[in-house]
């Protein structure tokens, strides 16, 4: 009896190195929470160490805005906290014990600022500002769970040997690559339209006798109908190709169709790829004077449209294309998204 009654105890409330008890947690559910929230945490940092060192190369390279909202704070200050975030999680065992409280106090921090953008990003929801099929920010999760690694930090048991240490850094690439497809899908759901000068359509694929595909299809009759509705003045149809196969040929002809006034349809026949096409509206930009632009593509295509654009200095809002129905390879295409992804933010 005094056996089974210390063993539900083991199980239900875990004791803290600091001597306090945690909430009652099976005891395998909370190691693995603790683990996740460890992992995300050296995913994080070693992200927000890259930034920083991109932003000295150009301020313009830095990327933590993908993840957590200081813009508003000064840039020295945004640049320092990243710095000590990234000290205090990779610093682990070699940071001194008296600095330890210090650590956890800076990544407490960063996961309240976390938490401040999903409370924001909920706000603009009931306002109406944004839409999203899916309305949980991927800084809610980010914030809780680096609360959780402030709050109660990994064990600061002895040195691991080669193998703990190679299953460790395989897990943390697991879990990076997982932090990118839910910042990927997490990002593209949300629809952030609103006035602006000019809408930009990023294309697809065209056939060889001049038919649209499902994907180049639907980003054009999304982008028709943001104008129509008053949220941009021009039209820009950017894609490749040539002759019957080129994509703003055939984007033009859907969007005549849709009763879009050709005076109002501008065709970017060189947009070859992603960055073409950012570098193709920089051009159209200064040369109309457009301030803020909408950016039409699929939902997994979002978050590099915004980084590449972020990184040429355009004031973009982007707007996930409207399927008729799912495409069939879309997760094939994710894939390739995410190897995409990190092809263009390590060749900024």
């Amino acid at each position: 009896m005094q056996w089974s009654e210390t063993a539900r105890k083991r199980n239900n409330v875990l004791e803290s190195e600091e001597g306090r008890f945690l909430p009652a947690i099976p005891l395998h559910a909370w190691k693995i929470v603790r683990s996740i929230a460890s992992l995300t945490s050296v995913c994080l940092a070693v992200f927000a160490a890259l930034n920083i060192v991109l932003s000295v190369v150009s301020p313009r390279l830095g990327c933590n805005w993908l993840w957590i909202g200081i813009s508003d704070r000064p840039a020295s200050g945004g640049w320092f906290l990243m710095l000590f975030f990234a000290a205090a999680v990779l610093g682990g065992r070699r940071i001194k014990s008296r600095l330890r409280l210090a650590a956890r106090c800076v990544i407490a921090v960063v996961g309240a600022f976390c938490l401040r953008d999903a409370f924001a990003y909920y706000q603009l929801i009931a306002d109406g500002t944004i839409r999203s099929s899916f309305p949980l920010p991927l800084s809610l999760v980010l914030g809780l769970l680096l609360v959780v690694r402030a709050l109660w930090p990994p064990d600061s048991a002895g040195k691991p040997g080669l193998w703990p240490r190679l299953l460790y850094a395989g897990l943390a690439a697991w879990a990076a690559g997982l932090c990118l497809l839910a910042q990927v899908l997490a990002f593209g759901a949300t629809d952030y339209s609103r006035a602006s000068d000019a809408i930009v359509v990023f294309g697809a694929g065209v056939r060889p006798d001049g038919r649209p595909s499902l994907a180049l299809a639907d980003r054009t009759r999304t982008g028709c109908a943001l104008l129509k509705e008053g949220t941009g003045r021009w039209l820009v149809l950017s894609g490749g190709g040539s002759g019957l196969a080129s994509e703003p040929q055939a984007m033009k002809r859907i969007a005549l169709r849709m009763g879009v006034p050709e005076s109002a349809i501008i065709l970017d026949e060189r947009g070859n790829n992603t960055l073409a096409t950012v570098r193709n509206v920089k051009e159209l930009s200064v040369r109309h004077g457009w301030s803020r632009l909408l950016m039409v593509s699929h939902d997994y295509h979002l978050s590099r449209i915004s980084m590449l654009s972020h990184r040429a200095g355009l004031a973009v809002c982007t707007v996930p294309a409207r399927e008729s129905r799912p495409l069939t390879l879309k997760p094939y295409y994710v894939q390739r998204e995410l190897v995409a992804w990190i092809y263009y933010y390590l060749n900024g």
